[in-house]
């Protein structure tokens, strides 16, 4: 996850915008060369990098040497008769090949940047651009023998969903982190995650359950 300011000091007024430089216009051009760049990279499996604009924020800077206050908010005017000369986007890109990191992509957006005319800073307490940077993962089918083995002595078929729909998840950390196989499994229905109808099937709780069971078993 990243967040960029753009700046731009002592912007012009509204009535005039010839005057100044709108920071928040350069940002949202600045993230869709950003989201054209992730877009180019895909896994070996077809995965394709995901790219979310999560928050974008922005005004005229109406405090001297200081941008933000404790809590990390911006410290900016929204008057609408004023450029705003500073934005904060806030983005969450997944990676699906190791190829789209950190070097590659401070690179891409410092190049974009330029060429686009703005500053970009940093905007966290690390002094860094990035909140995460976590590598691009896949546990191979080969090295899960183990859990497709629970699931045939639980009774359920082995099946998996075409991994081409699929982006980096929470589980890909935890493999990470403990360098272990790691999979998604759960009750559905997919892409119900953070929807206005998020749910689970009832009835694909007790079956889930049994596998929890019998991993935990097998495992502990």
């Amino acid at each position: 996850q990243n967040g960029w300011p753009l700046g731009f000091p002592a912007n012009g007024h509204a009535a005039r915008p010839q005057s100044g430089v709108n920071a928040i216009a350069k940002a949202m051009e600045l993230m869709k060369l950003t989201e054209f760049f992730v877009a180019k990279h895909v896994s070996p499996e077809g995965i394709p990098s995901a790219f979310n604009l999560a928050s974008i924020d922005g005004g005229a800077i109406n405090m001297k040497d200081m941008l933000q206050n404790d809590a990390g908010q911006l410290l900016v005017s929204r008057q609408g008769n004023v450029i705003p000369d500073v934005a904060e986007v806030v983005v969450d890109i997944r990676p699906a090949t190791p190829l789209l990191n950190q070097a590659a992509l401070y690179h891409q957006i410092m190049a974009d940047a330029q060429t686009l005319g703005v500053q970009a800073m940093c905007m966290t307490s690390r002094g860094n651009l990035f909140r995460h940077d976590l590598p691009g993962s896949i546990t191979p089918r080969d090295q899960l023998g183990e859990v497709e083995q629970l699931l045939i002595d639980t009774g359920l078929p082995v099946t998996y969903t075409d991994i081409s729909t699929f982006g980096y998840t929470d589980a890909a950390m935890a493999g990470d982190a403990f360098q272990v196989p790691a999979i998604n499994f759960g009750p559905g229905p997919r892409g119900a995650s953070h929807q206005k109808d998020e749910h689970v099937c009832v009835a694909d709780l007790a079956p889930c359950g049994a596998v929890y069971d019998r991993m935990i078993r097998h495992y502990a």
